[in-house]
């Protein structure tokens, strides 16, 4: 499973990437997923959990909305260009190791940096190919294919396959297959009750014809019977 890295500010893209660490949360699992405000206790070194979280990410994702490259201090000067901003220690730290998957995802519409507006250390950013994640109605979708771009990046491993099939999960899988079965079960009932009518209609109607028949054979009886027993009349004519 990879280790993913959210780089943002949340004076720029706090809803944005709130939204981007559920849907992660929920394809990757959340121990896999770092994001500062969920992550970092306190009173612990911010700058020193930033490294390590770092050097151990297999990911990073740059969360760029329209303010992240104008956000400024309250002196005036642009957050990139002071050299202890913490968006731009996570990104160098990204981009000193080759390992990483690096990728700019851009939301609120916010367009790509052009080389010239980043500070040196973080030009490399703008060579890395981008995603972009949009609002509802194309959130589901955008935020799809970016899942899909990093699993593509790092598969499962053999041993996360297995945990996948492993018997709590079957049990999970179980769990949940009547929600599709019941319906058909209750097809299946439906269509063997009205042929057990049918068949009770059908063995109704032969035991009908079986009577009239019956009765039929007994008045044929009777009227030969009737007929055999009534005297012979001999007409004789009188010359």
């Amino acid at each position: 499973m990879p280790r993913i890295f959210i780089s943002y500010r949340r004076s720029d893209s706090a809803a944005a990437t709130g939204r981007i660490y559920d849907r992660l949360c929920t394809a990757f699992g959340e121990t896999a997923i770092f994001k500062d405000v969920d992550v970092i206790p306190a009173g612990a070194n911010y700058p020193s959990l930033l490294n390590e979280a770092i050097a151990r990410c297999d990911v990073l994702l740059a969360i760029i909305g329209s303010h992240w490259l104008t956000a400024a201090e309250s002196n005036g000067q642009r957050r990139l260009d002071n050299s202890d901003d913490f968006v731009r220690i996570e990104i160098e730290a990204a981009l000193k190791r080759d390992a990483v998957l690096i990728i700019p995802v851009l939301v609120d519409d916010a367009a790509m940096p052009s080389v010239g507006d980043l500070p040196e250390s973080l030009r490399g950013l703008y060579y890395r190919n981008g995603a972009i994640v949009r609002n509802d109605p194309d959130f589901n979708r955008d935020i799809a294919r970016l899942i899909t771009t990093i699993r593509d990046h790092y598969p499962p491993t053999d041993e996360e396959l297995q945990a996948s099939l492993s018997p709590q999960s079957a049990a999970t899988a179980a769990a949940a297959k009547p929600k599709f079965v019941l319906p058909w079960t209750g097809i299946l009932v439906g269509v063997l009750i009205v042929i057990g009518v049918l068949a009770a209609l059908r063995l109704m109607d032969r035991v009908i014809e079986r009577i009239n028949d019956n009765n039929a054979t007994a008045t044929t009886i009777m009227l030969t019977k009737t007929a055999s027993s009534s005297p012979e009349f001999t007409v004789t004519s009188t010359p």
